[in-house]
């Protein structure tokens, strides 16, 4: 997956998303939503992991993904 392949925001609807480096003992890096601030999981691995998690959604209970 890259970078195109990103869902919209799920707190904002936007899709003016970016990857941001997280700089420490390591590089972590997470999908930031410029618009309202929200980031996915950190990851300290490749951008295309940083996508995965940004794009996996939670499921309400009693609700079918379709």
């Amino acid at each position: 997956m890259k970078i195109e392949d990103l869902k919209p925001c799920p707190f904002c609807g936007s899709d003016k998303l970016r990857v941001h480096a997280f700089d420490g003992c390591t590089e972590y890096l997470a999908i930031v939503c410029t618009v309202c601030d929200a980031s996915g999981p950190l990851t300290d691995d490749e951008e295309e992991v940083a996508v995965k998690s940004w794009n996996k959604r939670a499921v309400a209970l009693g609700l079918e993904v379709v």
